[in-house]
């Protein structure tokens, strides 16, 4: 039986919700066209729209606080977030509608209304029948929740940084003393240097990944120093997808492929499939050798004696990205079908 790598996948046409804004006119393909908002929007007629769901759209006074700058957009989001999770029942609704027949949200014409709604069409497709949320749905969530947390953080550094250029300043000036500069200094210790501390940004890793927005399947990010540490973080992605657990067992794999792209995608299909004939998770990944002329690479995977979530179907090519950036780290971009 042929492994995935030399399988090419295929996309498939999806249940897709559709967004408009209220100044977009309808046509046939709208299907069923539902009204997401607080209020009634002044000169939208009654023919406008075939449905009215006020609970689904944000509080007034998350978007209060959005629109008065309050919060940033990545918080609005995850607090959005938290609101639709009290509306499950209908959000479960109309997923199963959707299967049914085509639907249209109709979101205010607003700076960021088409992204609210694309947030709204996001967690609709991210429910599964059983109500319950599905891998994407708590990608979502958890990169929404970590976008939210690095803001709060970095607006905590900024803080710091401005007590610690007071003390600076008293310290010079005689009204302080040595003691409220190294409190505050040890409250930016964290940041890389005293232009950062300035700045209150902390500097990203040098070797990670994330999860970015995509509308049907799990977009992932990595990046590393080296081809083989992006690599290393593009799996730990896929792994952190399939489930959590401890390394019991170890797989050995050594191949060898045509290109880079060839690599990521064969290893990680590979890893996939081998688990699932095994019914094994993966959960940790060594490359103890790359051959960058042959792209050969050997590598030990950590497993669990533990069945994976049957939440990956298939690494694909679909917007995949192996590439070098100008200051020479290796950045991965991968699309996983759900």
């Amino acid at each position: 039986m042929p492994t995935r790598s030399f399988l090419l996948h295929v996309l498939k046409d999806k249940d897709m919700l559709k967004i408009k804004t209220t100044r977009d006119g309808g046509d046939d393909g709208d299907g069923y066209r539902l009204l997401v908002s607080r209020e009634w929007p002044k000169g939208l007629p009654a023919s406008g729209a075939d449905g009215f769901n006020p609970s689904l759209a944000p509080s007034e006074s998350l978007q209060s606080s959005l629109r008065n700058g309050k919060i940033r957009f990545e918080e609005f989001g995850a607090k959005y977030s938290a609101e639709l999770d009290a509306q499950e029942e209908r959000l479960k609704k109309l997923r199963a509608q959707s299967k049914e027949f085509d639907i249209t949200l109709i979101v205010e014409e607003l700076p960021d209304g088409r992204r609210i709604g694309q947030m709204l069409a996001d967690k609709i497709e991210g429910m599964r029948e059983d109500g319950k949320k599905s891998a994407k749905a708590v990608i979502e969530e958890y990169s929404r929740r970590m976008e939210a947390e690095t803001v709060q953080a970095q607006e905590k550094d900024r803080r710091h940084a401005k007590q610690l250029a007071e003390a600076v300043r008293q310290y010079k000036e005689g009204t302080g003393g040595k003691k409220s500069v190294k409190i505050t200094r040890e409250k930016t210790k964290d940041c890389k240097n005293k232009e950062d501390a300035k700045k209150g940004n902390t500097p990203a890793p040098a070797a990670g990944f994330r999860f970015l927005e995509h509308t049907a399947d799990i977009m992932a990010e990595a990046w590393g120093p080296t081809f083989p540490a992006a690599l290393t973080q593009t799996a730990m992605a896929m792994f952190s997808v399939l489930g959590k657990g401890r390394a019991e067992e170890e797989m050995k794999i050594d191949e060898s492929f045509a290109a880079k792209d060839q690599l990521v995608v064969g290893l990680l299909s590979n890893i996939l499939a081998e688990c699932e004939a095994r019914e094994r998770l993966a959960v940790s990944i060594d490359i103890g050798e790359y051959d960058e002329k042959t792209n050969r690479i050997r590598c030990t995977v950590g497993l669990a004696r533990t069945r994976p979530k049957d939440a990956i179907k298939a690494v694909t090519y679909h917007q995949l990205q192996v590439e070098r950036e100008k200051g020479g780290r290796w950045r991965i971009q991968i699309v996983f079908d759900v």
